[in-house]
């Protein structure tokens, strides 16, 4: 059995900056010769700069990527950046 969510993590205000992480969590839990393996992992997949001028995305990698492409993807984050200051 395997189990995938991307989510939001809870903004961070340094400086003036809102930073935003999106997180992947990965579970996986099987079987082998009778025992019970567990597996799991929670990693940023996508960083969110937001301040009064601007608001951007990053791949974890540092590649941006435009806002709307994150949403259709994570559309739990629009509430976010919406009230962002």
């Amino acid at each position: 059995m395997e189990s995938k969510e991307i989510t939001v993590g809870e903004p961070i205000i340094i400086a003036g900056i809102t930073i935003i992480p999106v997180i992947t969590t990965l579970a996986r839990c099987y079987r082998l010769n009778g025992s019970l393996s567990v597996f799991g992992r929670k990693q940023p997949i996508y960083t969110v700069l937001v301040n009064k001028t601007a608001k951007r995305a990053f791949r974890i990698t540092g590649e941006e990527v435009p806002l709307a492409r994150l949403v259709e993807e994570v559309p739990q984050i629009k509430v976010i950046l919406d009230s962002a200051p």
